[in-house]
């Protein structure tokens, strides 16, 4: 657990909430951006929900290829320089252990 402020007006977070909220954050972005890629006609974000939140380490081997692929498309879902929510909280707490 962390904690921002001091005293009765400290805010404190863990891991869950953050991750929570960040999928979700990741999630809307994804669904904004296969909406607009639908009415092109283009279907590349379809299925793809849960490729976006796996951490490095859990990436099943089958999934990395078209993660790649997805990643050097121009768009906005992986426009964040971080692989997946899980990496941003590891490189933002520099707590590296698995979630």
């Amino acid at each position: 657990m962390y904690y921002i402020g001091m005293g009765r007006n400290e805010i404190g977070y863990d891991r869950f909430h953050v991750m929570r909220l960040m999928g979700e954050a990741v999630d809307k972005v994804r669904k904004q951006e296969h909406k607009e890629l639908m009415e092109q006609d283009q279907q590349c974000l379809k299925g793809t929900k849960y490729l976006w939140l796996y951490s490095q380490e859990n990436m099943p081997k089958q999934r990395w290829q078209e993660f790649k692929t997805l990643k050097g498309m121009d768009l906005e879902v992986s426009r964040n320089g971080v692989r997946s929510p899980v990496d941003f909280y590891q490189r933002s707490t520099g707590d590296l252990s698995p979630l």
